[in-house]
């Protein structure tokens, strides 16, 4: 008998970290700590067999550029970047927002795995960086995890698509339902990005 695919669904415990795609606030030290510690966990996962890598990183890069979301200058250094950093890989849940984090006393868990692959290293970091800019306590403690983890080249490209990729996703939507505040934050979030990648090569 062949094998088939399966699926495995379980109901998990908890509180949402929040019930919308941003942050609106900040959190405590000891919720941002459960929550990057499921996300280093998770990053230490290598299942079999592997996972699909669902970013071509050059591809879309270029795809950025043509958007005129980034720069001549920032496609080069992105690319050579890129180049510089190689094949390696890791897990990555691929869409930590916070609707997508159950709390549940001192434990954090992880629902909703569509996006699930192998990633640089740092994409879910990026991504929870974004999204919860309105909590300061949460971005130090990834800025934090990024330079103890040695983590900071590959942050900065995935820092820069994933700021482009919440910016395309928040233009496309109608004025009365996106805050003119937010749609500012991510413009400020991707300059600030872009000059973080910069200052890589100096």
């Amino acid at each position: 008998m062949g094998r088939r695919p399966l699926t495995v669904l379980t109901q998990l415990p908890g509180q949402r970290l929040h019930e919308h795609r941003h942050l609106t606030g900040d959190i405590s030290a000891s919720t941002a700590g459960q929550v990057l510690d499921t996300l280093d966990t998770f990053a230490c996962w290598t299942p079999t067999p592997g996972l699909p890598e669902p970013i071509d990183y050059h591809g879309r890069l270029d795809a950025e550029h043509a958007a005129t979301l980034i720069d001549d200058d920032d496609r080069r250094a992105l690319h050579a970047l890129v180049d510089r950093l190689g094949p390696v890989r890791v897990t990555a849940h691929g869409d930590p927002l916070p609707a997508n984090m159950l709390l549940d006393g001192g434990h954090c868990g992880l629902v909703d795995f569509e996006h699930a692959g192998r990633y640089l290293p740092g994409y879910d970091l990026a991504l929870l960086r974004i999204v919860g800019a309105a909590s300061p306590t949460l971005t130090a403690a990834v800025t934090d995890r990024v330079h103890r983890g040695g983590l900071t080249a590959a942050f900065a490209v995935n820092m820069v698509l994933l700021a482009c990729r919440e910016l395309r996703i928040h233009t496309s939507l109608p004025a009365a339902v996106m805050p003119a505040r937010r749609l500012a934050g991510l413009r400020r979030t991707l300059h600030r990005a872009r000059q973080d990648l910069h200052q890589l090569g100096r």
